[in-house]
């Protein structure tokens, strides 16, 4: 990895966009749910998952080549040759817009009333049409903006776009809108998305001379790069990104999409949050160590599965203490059989993205063919539980089906790459970070006999992070550079300021160096 302060620069950026984002993204979860209930809200989440899965028909796997590329490109000091990158990746990119935009409209005309349900579903279709290109190009653009490691304009665009789509979603509310009124927002916040990260980004260099013909020489790794990533990225969707929707979409009513929504929302949210801000940085970290050398690579995962490791045990456990608290305080009592779905879908949203270091060293390596095997054997098996439990359980076998087949496949990728690394992952830390995680909880779970929901969740999960940061620092469970890094940040002036008396409580805690077993 690169040195810490540079490596926490961006990851500063990448965690205000995001915080920015998913707070305000559940935020608005919040308000439509509360103004549609669980039945129209049902319609309304289908109807972004079918936006969802139309954008990964659309980008495929540009947007991560454009990152790796891009990524590599300037690990070996070969920034001039951006511009002519580009330009061939957005040849691809126009091409498939264009495709989609064809097909959708046909489909719309066609079978409109079949796809979705409620009233007007035509009219509702087209919005889900124009907003998914709108996002598409949004999202083409942030791997261009990721690829260069500028995750300041993506976190500009964010800032800047997020609250305005809040407060037109609050709006809208107050304004007794439906869901037609809802998506017309969400289409509105595509286009707002896009057209102001392109004035952040500006244009993209003019290639220097011999640009093209360098480019040109990366077309067959480009083109199967592109191509497997597609096919990753289409899988890995129905795996990871819901594909228990379109089940309950035959088999359950719409409510039954709410209620596994609500639990995907804040689950996927948290996780992104949290251990999801390293793996935002993660990809074209791991594509310059890739290009380096193995050993640097090995450490990178090694890292990197600590840190998300260290960030994501805490959302699980959290998930145990408080998932029917949150669920009532956010939604109301139409919505707290989302609980018990919130608190599993916690722990298998965790482990997703603490794989996230062995998925960005087989993307980084060009071993996309690993995972697509690896999808491959997923979907069937997602599909398969799907099809069993959602059509006899509903929403539980939803709730079993994407756990079992996210969990599992994080551990396999996790173990795929550290067999393929020749490195060991550090149990012993592990194994301390989850005492130190049990620990937490064996103080903070009597709290719910005597406090109220509300303040038990405010006071509850204050302490609870408390006990276990102390804990991991007691235990060994950050590296001597972690601990160095942290004492320079918190005798910075502005830290200092925020969090006085940090650096005297680090030394006065006692905290020691692990060491990476």
């Amino acid at each position: 990895m690169r040195a810490p302060v540079s490596m926490l620069r961006n990851t500063a950026w990448a965690s205000a966009g995001r915080y920015v984002e998913y707070f305000l993204g559940m935020v608005m979860s919040v308000v439509i749910a509360r103004a549609l209930g669980p039945s129209d809200y049902g319609i309304y989440a289908f109807a972004i998952w079918l936006s969802h899965l139309s954008l990964l028909l659309i980008n495929g796997g540009l947007p991560t080549a454009l990152i790796k590329f891009l990524a590599e490109l300037r690990g070996q000091g070969d920034e001039g040759a951006e511009g002519a990158l580009f330009r061939r990746v957005s040849r691809f990119h126009h091409w498939t817009t264009g495709l989609f935009l064809t097909l959708g409209a046909g489909l719309v005309w066609m079978a409109g009333e079949a796809i979705l349900p409620g009233e007007a579903p035509g009219a509702l279709l087209w919005m889900v049409l124009l907003a998914t290109v709108f996002k598409a190009s949004y999202m083409f653009r942030q791997g261009l903006a990721k690829g260069r490691e500028d995750f300041r304009a993506i976190a500009l665009t964010i800032l800047l776009v997020a609250p305005s789509n809040a407060i037109a979603v609050a709006v809208a509310s107050a304004l007794g809108a439906g869901l037609t009124g809802f998506l017309a927002v969400f289409t509105a916040a595509g286009l707002a998305y896009l057209l102001l990260l392109r004035v952040f980004l500006g244009r993209p260099p003019v290639p220097d001379t011999g640009a093209p013909e360098r480019v040109a020489a990366l077309r067959p790794r480009l083109h199967r790069h592109i191509l497997l990533a597609t096919a990753n990225t289409l899988l890995a969707f129905l795996v990871f990104k819901q594909s228990e929707v379109l089940f309950l979409r035959l088999f359950a009513e719409t409510s039954a999409i709410a209620y596994f929504n609500v639990a995907f929302t804040l689950s996927t949210a948290a996780a992104t949050l949290v251990p999801g801000v390293v793996g935002t940085i993660l990809l074209p970290a791991m594509a310059r160590a890739v290009a380096q050398d193995r050993a640097t690579a090995g450490r990178t995962f090694v890292e990197a599965t600590r840190y998300l490791w260290l960030l994501g045990l805490p959302l699980m456990i959290g998930g145990l203490l408080y998932a029917e608290n949150l669920v009532g305080l956010l939604y109301g009592p139409d919505f707290r059989a989302a609980a018990v779905p919130l608190a599993v879908m916690l722990v298998a949203s965790s482990f997703h993205m603490i794989s996230q270091s062995g998925s960005s060293y087989q993307i980084s390596s060009d071993r996309q063919h690993v995972l697509l095997r690896l999808n491959l054997l997923l979907v069937v098996v997602t599909l398969t539980l799907d099809w069993i439990l959602i059509r006899a359980f509903g929403l539980t076998g939803a709730v079993i089906a994407y756990s079992t087949t996210t969990i599992a496949s994080a551990l396999f990728l996790l173990w795929l790459t550290r067999r393929d690394l020749a490195v060991q992952l550090p149990l012993g830390i592990a194994w301390r970070t989850t005492l130190a995680g049990c620990l937490a909880l064996a103080v903070v779970w009597p709290l719910g006999w005597i406090l109220e929901s509300v303040v038990e969740l405010l006071v509850g999960g204050t302490l609870f992070v408390g006990i276990y940061l102390v804990a991991t620092l007691r235990l060994r469970c950050w590296s001597a550079t972690d601990l160095a890094t942290g004492r320079r940040l918190l005798q910075r002036p502005g830290i200092r300021w925020l969090l006085p008396g940090g650096a005297f409580l680090l030394d006065r805690i006692g905290a020691r160096p692990a060491t990476l077993e």
